[in-house]
């Protein structure tokens, strides 16, 4: 008796996992043609419509803008001569503080020695 609960039970083991197994496959299939499904909806509506998926345009502005970001060494940062700021001219100046205290709600403070 007990040999044939062994097998009954080992036989219902495998049959549950070749079931999930068969389960799994299938879920993998149907979420793949829903994916596909999808790809082929957006690009067919980007070639009627004649404009780019929004998806595409996106990820395009986040590389350029991460380009500006992106580590150099400092001998290619002195000598880029693609870089439009190092062939501008550099203006120097003198700065001065420009105040007005009658806008302030309270008096100025004397200057401190």
């Amino acid at each position: 008796m007990q040999f044939l609960m062994n097998l009954f039970s080992t036989i219902v083991r495998i049959l549950l996992r070749l079931a999930m197994l068969v389960v799994g496959i299938i879920f993998a299939l149907v979420l793949l043609c829903v994916g596909l499904l999808g790809l082929l909806y957006v690009l067919l509506k980007a070639l009627l419509t004649g404009r780019r998926p929004v998806f595409m345009t996106t990820f395009m502005q986040f590389r350029q803008a991460s380009q500006q970001f992106k580590p150099r060494s400092w001998s290619t940062r002195q000598s880029a001569n693609d870089d439009p700021a190092s062939t501008r001219e550099v203006i120097e100046g003198e700065s001065v503080e420009v105040r007005d205290d009658t806008a302030l709600p309270h008096k100025p403070e004397a200057p401190r020695h």
